[in-house]
């Protein structure tokens, strides 16, 4: 995409030949790190313009193989041409070659990368080496992100002469900027109103930035009567594109659909509403359960429990509410082809316990969702704990073997702590999805809502929707159980660590994905 920078990218393309001019450096590289979608290629590029070399990208999210063919050429061009440097690597003339997408390069070329960095040198298909050209710029993208091959503190990122940071954009004037610049590569100098980069800044996504952008101004281009991309054009772009990524959200048997978002948000206020949206984006793409996932996540449990062949199992009945751990203890005994014996409940006085015929017997004790750990940390104090001893007294060869679906990190590392004070030996732990508190809502490391402007506008969505639409919701709920601020679903249940604007279904409002009943 071509255009004027923004002043931030502006920014880093100053840094960067300034600090290349100081480096001096033969084969000059610099690594730019930053948020998906923040114009790392841009910025590379136009660093080629203004240094008059030409500009190349080789993607490394490709196979190994076909990164090696693009950089080192393969042995048919290798041997085709025996005298020529093949591949992007092989060229002589001034040129500035881009690696988009480090994060994702497979392990078994990180000695590859670096060899190209450090010594200057690369091996093409017909096993000959060659010596890279000091005309030759190479540049690299790291885009920041969980589960990846290479992050910023990867070793690999040493090799370069220049580390900089790509910040996200923030001004709604660079927004309108990336728009402007968009249209007028795709179709020409089109207008577009003043307030839409307002628009696109509210609506900005941390995980796609300019991508969303230019997604959603073609859209609303073309959807336009008039040729003018305006704001009311660009929202229903904005919101029809939701449509792809809530299609994986089936909820009791219903799938969400547009219709219910959009009735949705109508209780919502305008100001609100950008931030409601993002808060459903996360939902589909990283806090949402499908009944695929649940039952794919129930098998790795069973395996992660490590239940020995012909070892009774015992299910323990520890909480007085909720319907969430009869339910994952039922999936689990149906599941599990464990030796299944009479459960043990809690609540109940120890001589109506049933006596098991095992001495070694494994105590299971199932949980959706902890969220802040409450419930669970009364298994390790109070009339619950006393219990929990009296059984491994019992049975002081037995496993207990706790299964939870999703736990926070912190809450859960507390509640095994002093329950482990009860019993003989540690209890083994199995969690399919451990969060954090960027997982949260309103924590200050949150990766949801990450400006404290933002937190605030939910906070105040929540209270005014709770005065507005349900004042009967208990005071402990309106941040989710115990302030957990939560915005997590499974595809049967919401559990009340969420924020109730996604479940509460009292009075005249419209849940989104209802505590009780089925989408209509």
């Amino acid at each position: 995409m071509g255009g004027v920078l923004c002043d931030f990218q502006e920014s880093v393309v100053e840094a960067i030949l300034k600090g290349l001019a100081s480096a001096r450096a033969i084969l000059p590289t610099f690594l730019l790190v930053g948020s998906p979608g923040v114009g790392k290629r841009r910025i590379a590029s136009e660093i080629a313009s203004r240094v008059a070399i030409e500009f190349a990208e080789v993607r490394l999210d490709a196979s190994p193989a076909d990164v090696i063919d693009a950089l080192c050429g393969n042995a048919i061009n290798a041997e085709a041409q025996p005298e020529v440097a093949p591949g992007e690597l092989g060229h002589v003339n001034p040129r500035l070659l881009y690696l988009s997408h480090l994060e994702a390069l497979h392990p078994s070329l990180f000695q590859t990368i670096s060899r190209i960095l450090s010594k200057k040198t690369y091996t093409d298909g017909a096993g000959r080496d060659w010596k890279i050209s000091e005309n030759l710029w190479v540049s690299a993208g790291l885009s920041l992100a969980t589960g990846v091959n290479v992050g910023p503190t990867h070793w690999i990122t040493t090799g370069f002469h220049l580390n900089v940071g790509v910040p996200d954009p923030v001004d709604a004037s660079c927004f309108e900027l990336v728009a402007v610049n968009v249209l007028a590569e795709l179709f020409g100098n089109i207008q577009v109103n003043s307030d839409i980069g307002h628009l696109l800044a509210a609506h900005k996504l941390k995980d796609q930035n300019f991508y969303a952008v230019r997604r959603w101004v073609v859209s609303a281009y073309a959807k336009s009567s008039t040729g003018l991309v305006e704001a009311d054009s660009l929202k229903k772009a904005i919101f029809e594109d939701l449509e792809w990524l809530i299609r994986g959200i089936e909820y009791r048997g219903r799938r969400l659909e547009l219709r219910h978002v959009d009735r949705w948000l109508s209780q919502i206020s305008s100001e609100y509403q950008p931030l409601a949206v993002r808060l459903l984006r996360l939902l589909a793409q990283k806090y949402f359960i499908a009944a695929d996932e649940y039952y794919t996540a129930l098998g790795t449990l069973i395996q992660r429990a490590e239940v020995q062949t012909n070892q009774v199992v015992s299910f323990c009945k520890w909480q007085p509410l909720g319907k969430s751990a009869p339910h994952l203890a039922h999936d689990l005994k149906n599941r599990a082809r464990w030796k299944v014996g009479p459960d043990i409940d809690f609540t109940l006085p120890e001589e109506s316990w049933p006596q098991l015929s095992s001495t070694n017997p494994a105590f299971v004790l199932p949980d959706d969702f902890v969220g802040s750990g409450m419930t669970l940390s009364k298994l390790g104090k109070t009339k619950l704990g006393e219990a929990l001893h009296r059984l491994s007294s019992r049975y002081p060869n037995a496993t207990f073997i706790l299964v939870l679906m999703v736990a926070y990190e912190e809450p859960i590392a507390k509640a095994i702590q002093s329950i482990n004070k009860f019993l003989s030996r540690p209890m083994r732990v199995c969690i399919y999805k451990l969060l954090t508190d960027v997982d949260r809502c309103f924590s200050s490391s949150s990766g949801m809502l990450p400006l404290e402007s933002e937190r605030k506008y939910v906070r105040d969505l929540c209270l005014s929707s709770r005065s507005k639409f349900f004042r009967s919701l208990d005071s402990t709920l309106v941040f989710g159980f115990e302030n957990t601020a939560s915005f997590f679903a499974f595809f049967n249940s919401v559990p009340n660590n969420s924020l109730p604007i996604l479940w509460h279904d009292q009075a005249d409002w419209f849940a989104l994905l209802p505590a009780s009943g089925i989408l209509t």
